[in-house]
């Protein structure tokens, strides 16, 4: 049996901060819930986000740590969510191949109002990332974890999808960094 998953928001806050609707079900948005918090701890670091954890699971958070989650971790998850979520939202995959959806009475979008879409959503969901390491980077001395790295760690420090390097010298780090290119080319 698989352990259950502890999270930071939950799914009914994701349809509050985005114009996903409550008659969107639960498993159609699981698997970008998942991805986005997966992306959280890569903002925060291995170290903050497993703290984090530890305390939503014994109910102890500080004050000032929840109020992280409400102003700008919720946001962050939320958008990231229904970005991640909008092409399994319009496009089915069956064995006969793709389809877009559509119910009886709702007219199904074009792929350009789809992109428009897609576009905001990366928009807001980029935005939401650069307040919420904005905010961390301007206080350190309260997040002091957000400071520490485990040697694992690929953190993002801009909202350009980027990821940490690390302590290595200039040749190992073009390296590395040409390698992620092609990664994602």
């Amino acid at each position: 049996m698989a352990a259950c998953r502890t999270y930071f928001i939950s799914l009914n806050d994701v349809r509050r901060v985005t114009p996903i609707t409550t008659n969107v079900e639960d498993d159609k948005l699981l698997p970008a819930f998942n991805t986005a918090h997966d992306v959280l701890r890569k903002i925060l670091g291995i170290t903050m986000y497993d703290d984090f954890i530890v305390k939503i699971e014994a109910d102890t958070l500080t004050a000032t740590e929840q109020a992280l989650i409400d102003d700008y971790i919720c946001a962050f998850v939320s958008w990231e969510t229904y970005q991640r979520s909008l092409p399994d939202l319009y496009i089915s995959v069956t064995k006969s191949g793709m389809h877009t959806k559509s119910d009886d009475g709702i007219d199904s979008i074009s792929v350009e109002q789809f992109w428009i879409k897609d576009k905001a959503a990366a928009s807001n969901s980029k935005d939401q990332q650069e307040f919420l390491i904005r905010h961390l980077q301007l206080n350190t001395e309260t997040f002091t974890l957000f400071e520490e790295t485990d040697d694992e760690d690929q953190r993002i420090h801009r909202a350009d999808r980027g990821i940490a390097l690390g302590n290595t010298n200039r040749r190992n780090r073009r390296r590395r960094l040409d390698q992620f290119n092609e990664r994602e080319l």
